[in-house]
């Protein structure tokens, strides 16, 4: 995120579309395309609304996107199979990237990547559930290796290269002329994989990778849910056998109970992680906030919040990669647990895409400032490289602070927007920097 992108947009009824610059400011009305700009007193230049079109479309694209994704959620949480969660998919993302076909195989424990779901606008399926081949005899190793998506733009010349792969000849035989293969990876092991076809050559470019990994992501998360259901149901089936003909010795119960306890803890645990930097995900810090913020009502003791944005992460993933990009948000999250207090009720989430969020329940401003600054010196003492940052030479983040007493009638809203205005803040102020709000 650079300084020069805007800070807001908003979307009114009638489809005005707001967009602040860097000095929080609105500048004045122009139209196009039915949306209405807020420009500056010169107006804009043909060329600049056409590109300031562009950018809304690419921000209505990108809302699209975040809008379904959380609707995929949702219905997973609602208990949907993962079958029907598939068949949303494929229905609902269509018109926001490219596919005529999506597969799901898994990784089984012998090795052997099994097809388990797929669908297809072909009038003939010829690669479907059932079909199996070892891992080690296709070219889905490095997928698995890299955790990055792979694209094949000209499946037919990909078949002529490798006549042995039977997968592809299916796939071309219904039609099929491009391919992205995505993994499915949860607590960092990839389980499988979700393959995105086309009937057109050249269809996949690098700016649809992110979207397909937004899907991965929660395809993983629901797959790795299911076997862990399985699993429950296994152990509460054999405990119930054992009750039932009294033919299981107490230590066998006991194991089964275990069995039972241990899968229901692990799938706690999975419902409460980001999968990429095992910190909280953003769901977990949501329900942590709620229920600090009631406890701080009936204390009446402060709260403070803590938001993190690695500065210039975008220029440091297009520069080294987004496997590079990804293996720099680890760091950042163990860093970021070792310079907080470990007390038992603080929690450290991953709150977006490069964002960390810190919650202290029962901590002073001045206690929540001195962690702050802890932790954006040990950022700094990892001394990871940033070429292309406009803050430092290795990466850095930007801190925003706030605390505030929980009362009756409020709710935490006003703690969190606090803590992102001191953020932002922070960011205006040339970033690598605390910035604190108390309200």
């Amino acid at each position: 995120m650079t300084a020069s992108r805007p800070r807001a947009m908003m979307v009114g009824r009638g489809g005005w579309v707001a967009m602040s610059g860097q000095n929080g400011t609105n500048t004045g009305p122009a139209m196009t395309s039915g949306l209405v700009f807020e420009t500056g007193p010169m107006g804009l230049s043909a060329r600049s609304s056409r590109r300031l079109l562009e950018h809304v479309r690419h921000l209505e694209t990108q809302f699209q996107e975040q809008r379904k994704l959380r609707e995929l959620i949702a219905r997973a949480n609602a208990g949907i199979s993962l079958e029907e969660v598939l068949d949303h998919v494929f229905d609902s993302f269509r018109s926001l990237v490219p596919y005529d076909r999506i597969g799901l195989a898994l990784i089984e424990e012998d090795g052997v990547v099994r097809c388990r779901w797929g669908r297809s606008t072909a009038q003939r399926v010829r690669l479907g559930p059932g079909f199996g081949v070892p891992l080690s005899a296709t070219s889905l190793g490095a997928v698995v290796e890299s955790h990055r998506p792979r694209v094949i733009n000209d499946l037919p010349a990909y078949l002529a290269e490798h006549p042995d792969s039977e997968s592809t000849r299916l796939l071309v035989d219904e039609g099929m002329r491009s391919s992205l293969s995505c993994p499915l990876v949860a607590m960092g092991k990839a389980i499988g994989f979700l393959f995105f076809n086309s009937v057109q050559t050249g269809t996949y470019r690098v700016d649809h990778v992110d979207g397909f990994l937004a899907i991965a992501e929660e395809v993983a998360i629901i797959v790795e849910k299911g076997r862990l259901y399985e699993r429950l149901t296994e152990a509460n089936e054999r405990l119930e056998a054992a009750v039932r003909k009294h033919r299981k010795t107490e230590a066998t119960l006991r194991r089964a109970q275990g069995e039972l306890k241990a899968s229901n803890r692990e799938l706690d645990h999975l419902a409460s992680l980001d999968g990429l930097t095992g910190v909280g995900n953003r769901r977990t810090f949501e329900r942590a906030l709620q229920a600090y913020w009631a406890r701080g009502i009936r204390r009446g003791s402060p709260i403070s919040l803590i938001l993190i944005d690695v500065d210039f992460f975008k220029l440091y993933n297009d520069t080294l990669g987004h496997v590079a990009g990804d293996d720099c948000l680890r760091a950042i999250a163990r860093a970021l647990r070792e310079a907080s207090r470990r007390r038992s009720g603080d929690m450290i989430a991953r709150y977006g895409g490069e964002e960390f969020a810190v919650l202290l329940p029962d901590v002073p401003a001045d206690v929540a400032l001195t962690i702050a600054e802890r932790m954006r010196q040990a950022i700094r003492a990892l001394e990871r490289p940033h070429p292309t940052s406009k803050a430092a030479p290795m990466v850095t983040i930007s801190l925003g602070v706030a605390t505030v007493r929980a009362r009756e009638g409020e709710g935490p809203a006003a703690l969190v927007n606090a803590a992102d205005q001191a953020l932002y803040t922070a960011k205006e102020n040339g970033r690598d920097r605390v910035e604190t709000s108390l309200t």
